[in-house]
């Protein structure tokens, strides 16, 4: 008689621990949907907090932007042709040195890049 009681008493146990697990399961649950409420509403709160620019500042930075492109662009154009007529003076001046040694391929960026990643790929 004693573990039957002593069963059902864990049997009550058990279910009381269930039950206990579920409660806390739907509490968290509801923080979890307070906690994304409170989130979208400082959310909205911050976006009208905002000072959003004027059609005539988004221009002029916008224009800015392009125009700084434009410079960054051509300054890199610039170094590469540099860096070309570096190359082709190396080129010709290894030819001076040595005459033997001649190469065929054109000396320029796109062919030293590929002969580098050829060394360094395999």
């Amino acid at each position: 008689m004693a573990r039957k009681e002593e069963s059902a008493a864990s049997q009550r146990l058990k279910e009381a621990e269930k039950q206990l697990q579920q409660r806390q399961a739907r509490k968290a649950k509801g923080k979890k949907a307070f906690a994304f409420g409170k989130f979208a509403k400082d959310f909205r709160a911050d976006i009208k907090k905002i000072i959003w620019p004027d059609f005539k500042t988004v221009l002029k930075n916008t224009g800015i932007v392009l125009l700084m492109v434009a410079i960054v662009g051509v300054a890199v154009y610039l170094i590469d042709l540099g860096m070309v007529e570096v190359l082709k003076g190396l080129h010709n001046w290894a030819e001076q040195v040595n005459p033997s040694v001649t190469t065929t391929a054109p000396t320029t960026t796109a062919s030293a890049a590929a002969i580098l990643l050829s060394r360094f790929l395999g």
